[in-house]
C-alpha cells in the first residue's frame, strides 16, 4: 500500500473507531449487506447509542434484520438514537428509523414511503408467483404494523395511503405524520 494510501485508511480507521467510543453508527446508502457489518459495530459501540441514516432504502428482510439489531441493543438506561439526514426513503425511513426510541431529523431531509414492491425482473411459474404474492402481504402487513405503532395511524389508513404510490414528506410533515419525534434544532 502507497504511503498515502495508508495514512488515509489510517485516519479513515481512526476517524470509525473515535465514533464508535462515542456511540455513533451511521447507515448510508441502500440497505444491502449492511446486517454483518452492523453487528461487528455494536460490538464495538459504547453506549449510548445513536445511529444516522442517509438511506434510497433496500432490501426489506435485510432492513427488518436491522431493526431488530436496533432493538435488541435498546435499554430503559440507553435509549437509541436515530437521527435521519438527507433521505430517509421506502425500507429505511418504515422499518429502520422505526426502530429508534426517539426519532429525530435535519430540517432538509426528504421522506419516502411505499407499498412493497417485488423484485424487478424475476421469472416465476403461477404457482410461485401466488406464493411470492401471499409472503409479500404478509412482509407488507409487518410494515404497516411496525409504521402504525410508531405513527399512531392504523394500518389500514397507512395501507390506503400508500396504494400505488409514493408518499413524499418534508421533516415537518414526517413529524406531523408521526415517523419522527422531533426535527434537530427545533426540540422544545
Amino acid at each position: 500500500m502507497e504511503p498515502a494510501n495508508q495514512f488515509q485508511y489510517g485516519y479513515i480507521e481512526n476517524l470509525r473507531l473515535t465514533k464508535l467510543k462515542a456511540g455513533i453508527i451511521t447507515i448510508e446508502g441502500m440497505i444491502s449487506g449492511v446486517v454483518g457489518f452492523l453487528m461487528g459495530e455494536l460490538l464495538l459501540a459504547q453506549p449510548p447509542l445513536q445511529f444516522f441514516i442517509n438511506s434510497p432504502g433496500g432490501e426489506v428482510t435485510e432492513s427488518m434484520a436491522v431493526h431488530d439489531l436496533i432493538r435488541s441493543v435498546s435499554t430503559p438506561q440507553s435509549p437509541v438514537v436515530i437521527t435521519a439526514l438527507g433521505m430517509a426513503a421506502s425500507a429505511a425511513c418504515m422499518i429502520v428509523l422505526q426502530a429508534g426510541d426517539k426519532r429525530l431529523a435535519y430540517p432538509n431531509t426528504t421522506f419516502m414511503l411505499h407499498e412493497l414492491s417485488s423484485y424487478a425482473g424475476k421469472s416465476e411459474t403461477t404457482t410461485e408467483k401466488a406464493d411470492s404474492t401471499k409472503e409479500m402481504k404478509r412482509v407488507q402487513h409487518q410494515t404497516l404494523s411496525i409504521l402504525s405503532g410508531r405513527s399512531g395511524k392504523s394500518v389500514e389508513t397507512i395501507a390506503k395511503l400508500l396504494r400505488r404510490k409514493d408518499l413524499w414528506l418534508s421533516a415537518s410533515e414526517a413529524k406531523e405524520w408521526g415517523l419522527i419525534d422531533g426535527i434537530v434544532g427545533q426540540e422544545s
